[in-house]
């Protein structure tokens, strides 16, 4: 028996990155075994397993799943802990962001220092503050992401201290996203499919959060797939509709922010934004002139916001309200004046119908809990500038 589990503890370390799935599999194949290999022959018939013999299997199936659920469980620790000496300060996080960087593309490569610091001192974003805070803020995300992965589903208490959490980030991040905006890419990668996931490994020993959106920047589907569906699931009316208030407000706030113009100052001559060519310093008109074309696409994107996109989220605003809150008949009239408000909106006529349903009282109420499950890899709204 020891030398069967000196095999076993020998397969278990090479297959730490093998799912318990996988793992299990494996190990039951192992031990049926005898710690050999299993060869099939026409001749030989297949023999069941004495009581015995399949109670000393699943004792060691029982140890291998703890040895790897333990071996996560301080993973996801010690990553929770670098990632939050990090997120300390801008400068941190983006010190961080590099090292992970270099760690998995020169060193693990082979290649030399001095490519890497040609490569790096080359890029104008890592000399720009607003690069470094929303390097941070990705770190951020990741740190909710990773404390989300771990909670059990059965913790309300905890699920409701993460909501908070998630919700007073993005607070957070739209109230300062002017200083991001230029970095938005940044903001739109995976959390826990980056280089600083890879790096921590936690994209191997988390077990990732179920309907959770993979970046920050997903404002749309955040709200939409974990913050309203738990106010939803806890019938708390006024909490729900706060959420409301505040995602229609961060998404008109962010596709109404213009990005700042970028001037940068090389040895060659300034650069105006990252479009102009040769050399000189822009002038003051060309600035403005940028500025004013930002500012213009800013305005027309939250016109295009306002026209085509809110009417459907206020309509599910005061549809919830409506379904989970306390006062049905001026739910109900508000709904009315909405349709009244909006009648040339494709969505009108849907409106109409499910209006009749609600007023009917032809429901049910856990049809609402959680409506829908959306496709949490893809961008929901246009990608103007956010989900």
């Amino acid at each position: 028996m020891d030398t069967l589990r000196n095999r076993t503890a020998a397969t278990f370390r090479c297959m730490q990155s093998f799912s318990k799935t996988k793992l299990m599999s494996l190990a039951a194949a192992v031990l049926v075994s005898g710690g050999g290999y299993l060869v099939g022959t026409e001749s030989a018939p297949a023999q069941e397993l004495t009581e015995t013999e399949r109670t000393a299997i699943l004792t060691e199936i029982e140890k291998i799943e703890k040895t790897l659920e333990d071996g996560r469980s301080k993973n996801n620790v010690r990553a929770l802990g670098k990632l939050r000496e990090a997120v300390a300060s801008p400068a941190a996080s983006l010190n961080f962001y590099l090292e992970c960087l270099k760690a998995k593309e020169w060193d693990e490569k082979g290649k030399r220092e001095s490519e890497w610091r040609e490569w790096r001192d080359g890029q104008d974003d890592f000399k720009d503050s607003g690069y470094a805070k929303a390097r941070q803020y990705q770190i951020r995300y990741l740190i909710l992401s990773i404390q989300a992965g771990m909670l059990e589903e059965n913790e309300d208490a905890a699920r409701g201290k993460m909501i908070s959490a998630l919700a007073g980030f993005l607070k957070g991040l739209v109230d300062n996203y002017r200083d991001v905006v230029n970095h938005s890419d940044v903001l739109r990668e995976s959390a826990l499919g980056g280089v600083m996931a890879t790096q921590t490994r936690v994209d191997v020993t988390l077990e990732k959060p179920k309907n959770w959106a993979q970046s920050p920047l997903a404002v749309d589907s955040i709200y939409e797939s974990t913050i309203q569906p738990f106010y939803r699931e806890q019938r708390n009316g006024a909490s729900l509709r706060n959420a409301w208030e505040s995602r229609i407000s961060q998404l008109s706030a962010i596709k109404g922010t213009a990005e700042p113009v970028k001037i940068s100052t090389r040895a060659n001559g300034g650069v105006l934004g990252s479009y102009r060519r040769g050399g000189g310093t822009p002038d003051r008109d060309e600035v403005r002139d940028e500025r004013k074309d930002k500012q213009e696409e800013a305005e027309a994107r939250l016109a295009e916001f306002k026209k085509d996109d809110l009417p459907d989220l206020e309509w599910e605003m005061e549809r919830d309200t409506f379904v989970f809150g306390s006062n049905r008949a001026a739910s109900a009239r508000t709904l009315g004046s909405h349709i009244r408000g909006h009648l040339d909106h494709p969505s009108a006529n849907s409106w109409i119908e499910e209006l009749k349903k609600l007023a009917s009282g032809d429901f049910n109420i856990e049809d609402y809990i959680s409506p829908s499950e959306p496709d949490l890899g893809k961008p929901k709204a246009k990608e103007g500038q956010a989900e």
